[in-house]
């Protein structure tokens, strides 16, 4: 017998209209407006029901000829399905079986043993239609000999990235390595950690069949392999070492509630000469699974000198419930702090750029050379003002900035360091470095960015007064008394 949560229908009155959105009370106290003039009006919503899976709304009125304004808040996160349905990013047990279950989400995950079908939910924006299925069963090799897990049975563990989910995520032990496979909204992200450097090739076999296929990351080889040198891996560690962060090979697969996906990710051009770095039309790498990144330019070692490492980022959010006719007054890009580090002799700085990607919904290596030059933030930050605590660091958009919100749909963003930007060569010196790094939505609650939007209404502005019982304004775990807005 399997205990699935009863499904959550956003039809609930709003009573509490209290704005308690952080990001939200400091744009506010920026605009120099009180913010009990400000209120809670419109929630997330299926834009079939007038709203947006990815954003939320409130509304003022500006005191001086009391006229109607509003804030869109937009997320990477969806949080509920096409059908207005709330999410709930856990596994469930089948008492019967042992099979683990994921609960209401944008597809269906069902894992026996080793053993994982994900089901499509939901008609996807690249193709993918709601029935489709993909069956895998990974096998570990290190140095071609098989590796199994202790026990085939998952360790079934609350979040080990973000202490407001539980439940959430499964863990196999292969002594020396380590699998995980986490669910958050809209999203199954898997990951192998390997514990130590074991100094042999590591291959991962899939043996996927069905519809579709998993998304694999930087070591894929085809579609249902991955291989890691011992000098590929010697390379991870050492910049997983920088970071503070562990070695992870990672595989996901990625779900939207309908045809307008929003992405983040990092594209990376790794070790090559400055100037066929700025010149390139396509990165080396691109990662859209991690929950965390950012820009940065590190100097490779003095046994390949004046050979470079860059790093940037795209976010892509939904703006589309501002509607057509919207008037943009103002508009800030949130982002909470990961880590940060400088050892290079000059200061540099990351800053928010233009992009318009190849593909909405979708980073691919060619979308290297879709990073702008125009600075759509007058704002930059260095390692001396980059927040690590649960503040987020402000980008007040420009002039440049607003214009580039596309209120029918989405709006995207480049953050990269401004002397990449610029291309200004700040000279090679052996191992030195720059970055600075932020979460992703992938982060999940509480972690994820947010483009926050003040403006009037061109039309009818309709104030959804609706919302979801288990995703209120304050999510909260009652298992650690956590919670996200």
């Amino acid at each position: 017998m399997t205990e699935l949560s009863p499904k959550k229908l956003l039809t609930e009155p709003i009573f509490d209209k209290e704005c308690t959105d952080p990001e939200v009370i400091r744009m506010m106290a920026m605009l120099g407006v009180p913010i009990e003039r400000v209120e809670f009006c419109k929630e997330y919503n299926a834009r079939k029901h007038g709203g947006s899976p990815y954003s939320k709304g409130y509304r003022f009125t500006d005191g001086v000829i009391n006229k109607q304004h509003y804030i869109l808040v937009s997320s990477g996160l969806p949080v509920c399905d096409d059908n207005s349905y709330s999410l709930d990013p856990s596994w469930t047990r089948d008492l019967l079986t042992g099979a683990f279950i994921s609960q209401h989400n944008l597809f269906l995950a069902t894992v026996k043993d080793t053993l994982c079908e994900i089901e499509v939910l939901f008609d996807q924006p690249d193709g993918r239609k709601a029935g489709e299925k993909v069956q895998f069963q990974p096998e570990l090799f290190l140095d071609g000999k098989l590796c199994k897990p202790k026990s085939v049975t998952a360790e079934w563990v609350d979040d080990p990235l973000n202490p407001v989910y539980s439940g959430n995520t499964l863990v196999w032990d292969y002594e020396w390595c380590k699998r995980y496979m986490r669910i958050i909204e809209g999203h199954l992200l898997n990951w192998w950690e390997p514990l130590y450097e074991p100094g042999k090739e590591i291959r991962i076999v899939y043996n996927q069949s069905g519809d579709f296929r998993l998304r694999l990351g930087q070591f894929a080889v085809g579609p249902d392999e991955e291989r890691v040198t011992p000098e590929q891996l010697r390379e991870l560690a050492e910049m997983s070492a920088l970071f503070g962060e562990p070695m992870l090979i990672r595989d996901s697969a990625d779900f939207y509630p309908d045809a307008a996906g929003c992405v983040d990710g990092m594209l990376a051009y790794t070790y090559g000469l400055w100037n066929t770095i700025i010149g390139a039309g396509a990165a080396t790498s691109v990662s859209t699974t991690g929950a965390f990144g950012g820009g940065g330019l590190f100097c490779r070692n003095s046994s390949w000198p004046n050979e470079w490492t860059f790093q940037r980022v795209a976010w892509e959010f939904d703006t589309s419930s501002l509607g057509s006719g919207a008037s943009v007054s103002a508009a800030s890009l949130y982002l909470r702090g990961r880590s940060e580090g400088q050892e290079h002799s000059v200061t540099m700085y990351s800053g928010l750029y233009g992009l318009t990607l190849d593909a909405s919904g979708s980073i691919a290596v060619g979308d290297w050379n879709s990073f702008g030059t125009t600075k759509l933030s007058d704002t930059t930050f260095g390692t001396s003002t980059w927040r690590l605590d649960s503040t987020f660091n402000e980008y007040p958009l420009n002039v440049d900035g607003i214009s580039a919100i596309d209120e029918v749909g989405t709006t995207q963003l480049g953050w990269r360091v401004t002397r990449d930007a610029e291309n200004s060569d700040p000279g090679y010196e052996a191992s030195k470095y720059f970055y600075i790094r932020a979460y992703f939505a992938e982060q999940g609650g509480g972690y994820k960015p947010k483009l926050a939007v003040t403006y009037s209404a061109g039309g009818c502005f309709v104030s959804l007064v609706t919302r979801i019982r288990t995703t209120p304004d304050l999510i909260t775990n009652p298992q650690t008394g956590l919670g996200w807005r």
